[in-house]
């Protein structure tokens, strides 16, 4: 089951009794444990309200397929790695960007630099990417799609050591790659990567920023569209196809953040770059705060925080006791209760 979206999320930094659960009819009854807005920044319903049937089924139908619940016997922290207000507030501003590229093809490197350096670089925080839950991305939603990615690429980038100039190129490579599905075109045989490229080298005079988005399908394996050779796939390149196949994982495959992670894993030198590997799983937090688990010892428990650089070993939580599993090394997560 796919636990990634746009939707939950608290106001501000605040201690909660919640944990997380499948939206499903066991939880009618249940109150919620956060306020659920819709993408736009609409309140859709209140943190505290019953979960009856008619929720139950508003909330399906929105695409909803995790949440939080009120808990009394749990206290979390949950952390964002932009506050849903920037959130917000990059979504539409990323809209109107491609909107303007499908409807009257023009773009704005100016405000896609202003995206980067004021919303995203400026707000940021600088700890592992927790990306949003509860509500699976369309298909079609490139805005929330692209963010992620950006939030992925940037860390990743950060760890891997690249200059802030290249970081702020490949932010603005990952809020661009998926373009080409929103251009018009002829020639149906043309990658949406070549196709983003032919339009953006007419609107840029960065290269490097072109080629990046051309080639973000490229692995080590020169499985990718183009079949670019290894040696000529440089870092931008390697970082971005990365984080756009652990996104499009979460999204498109119906899978759980670290079963995404273990599939990177074990493509890591083969399909994808090592070096690059190591970064990015320093970057990321593949359990969410208040997962259900289960542990190898058979006790059940929640991931109550988190462990940065260490995304297999967060902290849980269970009726007997708290374990750091960096201190506990036979300890292992065996199962995820969603």
């Amino acid at each position: 089951m796919n636990v990634l979206g746009t939707n939950i999320f608290t106001e501000g930094r605040s201690i909660n009794k919640m944990k997380l659960a499948k939206l499903d009819s066991n939880l009618i009854g249940q109150k919620l444990g956060t306020i659920i807005k819709t993408q736009d920044g609409q309140k859709l319903i209140n943190s505290g309200n019953k979960i009856s049937q008619k929720v139950l089924e508003r909330l399906l139908n929105y695409g909803m397929n995790c949440l939080y619940i009120e808990d009394e016997n749990t206290d979390l922290e949950l952390e964002e790695s932009i506050s849903e207000d920037v959130r917000v507030e990059i979504i539409k501003k990323l809209n109107t960007i491609y909107e303007n590229i499908s409807k009257k093809n023009t773009f704005d490197e100016y405000e896609l630099n202003h995206i980067v350096r004021n919303h995203i670089l400026m707000n940021i925080n600088n700890k592992p990417i927790s990306l949003p839950i509860g509500r699976t991305l369309k298909g079609q939603d490139l805005a929330h799609h692209s963010l992620n990615v950006c939030l992925l690429c940037i860390m990743t980038a950060n760890q891997y050591g690249l200059p802030m100039d290249r970081v702020e190129i490949l932010a603005k490579a990952a809020l661009l790659h998926d373009i080409g599905k929103i251009l018009k075109s002829n020639d149906n045989s043309m990658s949406h990567g070549q196709m983003a490229y032919n339009f953006l080298r007419h609107k840029t005079d960065s290269v490097i920023l072109c080629n990046a988005i051309r080639f973000h399908h490229e692995t080590l394996d020169e499985s990718g569209p183009e079949k670019l050779s290894p040696n000529h796939q440089g870092d931008l390149i390697k970082i971005l196809s990365l984080c756009n196949y652990y996104e499009n994982l979460l999204n498109d495959k119906n899978l759980v953040q670290y079963e995404c992670f273990e599939k990177i894993q074990a493509l890591a030198n083969t399909k994808f770059d090592g070096k690059v590997f190591e970064a990015f799983k320093k970057s990321i937090h593949i359990y969410p705060i208040g997962l259900p688990v289960k542990l190898n010892t058979g006790e059940e428990g929640i991931v109550a925080r988190q462990n940065n650089s260490f995304p297999l070993r967060p902290i849980v939580r269970t009726d007997k006791a708290e374990y750091n599993l960096i201190n506990n090394l036979s300890l292992f997560i065996s199962e995820v209760g969603l």
